[in-house]
């Protein structure tokens, strides 16, 4: 099978996840290709296909860039490709990162790093005076109303982890790294936060 190919399926679902397609539910699983792939490829493979495919998300998701009205078309475009190449290492050194845990510490240690690793980047990357906090994975649920309560929380971030941890459990189970009752552990933290969304809303 084509190495890249769980990237590249990542890269589809995520930007089917975020709006202005909304498909919030594919953000659960959207990441679970992209672990997989990152596991079954050498280290330096694997930043390369991530890197790709990161450039076809951040493509599919800040396209808009592009099309801001308020300056040379010349530009915005040249700024939209600018973003999306720096955006894109996210995916690679996350990749990279995921490779190289798995093949020294196994699965879970490479799936925990995953989670822990790629909202350190959402936060570099969204604060400070060159910050540019879209395309964050909380932001693939402004839809689901019941999801983004618990941001008042765990702040917006709360919720990246929250849907990264979710992807990086599937992953796991999927690859009989967890027991089999860890299935109701999955179950109790997708319920949780969607429970307190819910009495938030009332």
């Amino acid at each position: 099978m084509w190495p890249g190919l769980g990237f590249f399926l990542s890269a589809v679902l995520g930007i089917l996840s975020f709006p202005p397609v909304g498909g919030w539910p594919l953000a659960y699983i959207a990441l679970v290709p992209f672990l997989s792939a990152s596991v079954s490829l050498s280290p330096g493979r694997a930043f390369r296909w991530a890197y790709l495919a990161g450039f076809v998300f951040y493509t599919g998701t800040l396209y808009w860039i592009g099309l801001n009205s308020g300056a040379p078309p010349a530009l915005t475009w040249a700024s939209a490709v600018v973003v999306i190449a720096i955006l894109a290492t996210v995916w690679g050194i996350t990749a990279w990162a995921v490779s190289h845990a798995y093949r020294r510490a196994g699965l879970r240690w490479a799936a925990g790093l995953f989670v822990i690793l790629y909202v350190f980047f959402e936060v570099f990357w969204g604060t400070g005076e060159l910050g540019f906090p879209w395309i964050i994975w909380a932001l693939s649920q402004t839809t689901f109303l019941p999801a983004i309560q618990t941001a008042d929380l765990a702040d917006v971030y709360g919720i990246s982890v929250w849907v990264l941890s979710l992807n990086a459990l599937l992953f796991l189970l999927w690859k009989r790294a967890l027991p089999r009752r860890a299935g109701w552990i999955i179950a109790v933290v997708f319920v949780v936060p969607l429970l307190y969304g819910a009495v938030r809303l009332r």
